[in-house]
């Protein structure tokens, strides 16, 4: 799934890595898929820890109804007062 926060958290370097394990094809799958997932859901949880309460339901419900919008990034800025791209840039480098 494409999600808005796609260019700004970047995993080349964890694929990369799996890539050259000595396990087989549909474990490498598996293994991206958890991947994925645990990044996804740090994503969601830095968002939402940064974001009022009030916003909550709000921005889960854009945001499911269309993951790629880039405007979820302006939304975010508009809600928090932060600049969204940095603080994703920060998370990044932390996991």
């Amino acid at each position: 799934m494409k999600v808005f926060y796609d260019h700004i958290i970047i995993i080349d370097d964890i694929i990369t890595e799996i890539e050259v394990m000595d396990f087989e094809e549909s474990e490498k799958q598996e293994i991206y898929s958890l991947v994925d997932s645990i990044i996804h859901h740090r994503v969601l949880e830095h968002i939402l820890d940064m974001l009022d309460i009030v916003h909550h339901d709000e921005f889960l419900t854009r945001f499911y109804a269309q993951p790629d919008d880039m405007r979820h990034l302006v939304f975010l800025e508009k809600k928090t007062n932060k600049d969204m791209v940095s603080e994703l840039h920060k998370l990044s480098e932390a996991l």
